[in-house]
């Protein structure tokens, strides 16, 4: 799609530099002020893939079964004190710092922390990752293919409408009721909200949406993922740096507001972007006791004082910030969604399933094998757009067939005797 856009990529990492930091050139490690030196860090990830190993072996073991219902972070703490390579690694120098970083890294690619995830997460999940293949940045911006993609439609989109209700127990297909009054009767509906809208409740369904799939809505939950842009007057930090990682979890200086914040990750946007900006992220119910608890200019400074903490006082101070919120975004309810210790391996396909034969479902939430991914979105819709068109497709050649039959015996199909 990209080629066929003419939109492009910028690789920041060849595996997902998350999962393998190893594996993503000048991803630095810092031990507050102190930058850990190339065979150090190198040394540290390669515990993580050592972990990362450990963890899926179990997950696909007959072992693995004792230890489903376990949270990530209960799971670890046994291999670490029963498995004897882990055992080895943890009498290393700030082992213990290093296996709460990776236990970050490893949040910051689920969007949840590791006392919801659990060990069913590495049985599916290769050790890739996700797919093979490099991960990049689009530098113009994800919108881009939004704005290609809708181009044709322009239309027949209608914006600046919301849905607050669909009725399908009509006689005639779906009556959309819409806030201001409006009114959409339709054969069928594709309903391609978040997870977290439909969690809401903002959006009715009369009658009320089947108890298997409520059950699956209940299970799921939306992931927190804050994105933290800090925009400086000049670049002081490593400009060759992608990713840059803190060993320390504390802040020495500061007020207790910006003693509360910890940033284990930081992404360099001068290397993707050119400009002097740092990313800090922040995930899972922490991102959202911070967003409930702080405003974004409390936000931005903790991420500075950590900047302060690593590379001096000198540093200039910023000029702008950008701050995520998408567990506040009333239409999206969350970042994206995630597997969790509560969810059963058939919620996706549940929360997919049609209902009544006329309301269809798409969005990320629906796709296991992509699921929280842009890819899954957009996949899933064109699935329910096939199954729509396949349906109108079975309906209209029922009717042909039918009309047919009424040509041809008029008397049977009037139900009067011959």
């Amino acid at each position: 799609m990209a080629k066929q856009f003419g939109i492009s990529f910028k690789e920041i990492s060849p595996r997902n530099p998350w999962l393998h930091p190893g594996s993503c050139s000048n991803f630095l490690l810092f031990d507050g002020s102190h930058q850990l030196s190339e065979q150090q860090t190198k040394d540290a990830w390669a515990w993580q893939d050592l972990l990362m190993r450990k963890l899926q072996q179990l997950a696909r073991s007959d072992h693995g079964d004792a230890h489903r219902e376990k949270t990530l972070s209960a799971v670890v703490e046994h291999l670490l004190g029963s498995d004897r390579e882990l055992l080895e690694v943890m009498g290393g120098v700030k082992a213990r710092a290093k296996i709460e970083l990776f236990l970050r890294l490893m949040e910051a690619w689920f969007g949840l922390t590791v006392e919801e995830l659990n060990l069913d997460t590495f049985v599916e999940t290769d050790l890739m990752g996700d797919d093979p293949g490099a991960h990049c940045i689009v530098p113009a911006g994800m919108e881009r293919f939004i704005d290609h993609l809708a181009e044709p439609l322009h239309d027949v989109i209608h914006t600046n409408v919301s849905v607050a209700s669909i009725n399908y127990d009509g006689p005639d297909g779906v009556i959309i009721e819409c806030n201001g009054g409006r009114r959409v009767t339709a054969d069928r509906v594709i309903v391609a909200t978040s997870l977290g809208l439909l969690q809401s409740g903002k959006l009715h369904f009369q009658p009320e949406l089947p108890a298997v799939k409520t059950g699956a809505l209940k299970r799921s939950k939306m992931g927190q993922y804050m994105k933290v842009l800090v925009q400086f007057p000049e670049v002081f930090w490593p400009k060759h740096a992608t990713f840059m990682a803190q060993l320390q979890t504390k802040s020495s200086s500061g007020g207790a507001t910006d003693k509360r914040i910890y940033f284990p990750l930081v992404f360099n946007y001068h290397l993707a972007k050119g400009v002097p900006i740092l990313e800090g992220v922040l995930i899972g119910d922490n991102a959202s006791a911070i967003s409930a608890s702080f405003t974004d200019e409390e936000i931005a400074h903790a991420l500075y004082l950590q900047m302060q903490e690593t590379f001096g006082p000198g540093i200039p101070e910023p000029i702008n910030h950008f701050i995520t919120r998408w567990d506040q975004d009333q239409w999206s309810v969350g970042a994206y969604s995630c597997v969790t210790a509560r969810n059963a391996h058939e919620d996706p396909d549940l929360l997919k399933q049609t209902v009544a034969n006329r309301v269809l479902f798409a969005g990320e939430a629906v796709d296991p094998k992509y699921q929280g991914a842009l890819q899954a979105a957009y996949f899933s819709g064109l699935e329910a757009a096939a199954e729509l068109v396949a349906q109108n497709q079975a309906r209209s050649l029922k009717e042909q067939l039918n009309s047919k039959c009424e040509a041809a015996h008029p008397r049977l199909t009037n139900n009067k005797p011959p």
